[in-house]
């Protein structure tokens, strides 16, 4: 089985903290391990730079580098361009009322099926999605 990571999860891959209540990177780290491949948007690694970009440290602009040369290098890491089918998606869950790369990304996790992620608009959704065919977990749920 494969998982689709939000921006939020891609964050630990640079060295970066987030913020959810019981996050480990021992405990994330075990859990991926049980996946076959990691799915991650290119707009997440631009949402990850752009975090990175405020910070205004020098140092961390290098982790990233570094970080992103040894994600892209690995066999277990799949990066998601868009897609018309993408686009389709897209459309198709204008109505859910989540932000533009929200939607990108949720359009993209459809071709996994399973999405990690923390955004409360994207889990108050996950009824819908899951018709769709998109289950959607929060990390609560993941470590269950």
């Amino acid at each position: 089985m494969d998982v689709f990571v939000d921006t939020t999860y891609l964050m630990p891959f640079f060295y970066l903290d987030i913020d959810v209540d019981g996050f480990s990177r021992e405990k994330f780290r075990e859990n991926l391990s049980g996946f076959r491949r990691i799915h991650v948007s290119e707009i997440s690694i631009v949402e990850v730079k752009a975090k990175i970009i405020r910070m205004k440290d020098r140092k961390i602009n290098e982790v990233f580098r570094e970080s992103l040369s040894v994600l892209r290098g690995d066999e277990h890491f799949v990066f998601h361009g868009y897609t018309a089918d993408d686009d389709a998606r897209f459309e198709e869950i204008e109505e859910m009322n989540l932000n533009f790369i929200d939607r990108i990304i949720v359009s993209q996790a459809f071709s996994v099926g399973f999405l990690l992620t923390e955004d409360s608009q994207i889990l108050k959704n996950k009824g819908s999605l899951k018709k769709l065919g998109l289950d959607v977990v929060s990390w609560k749920e993941f470590v269950e």
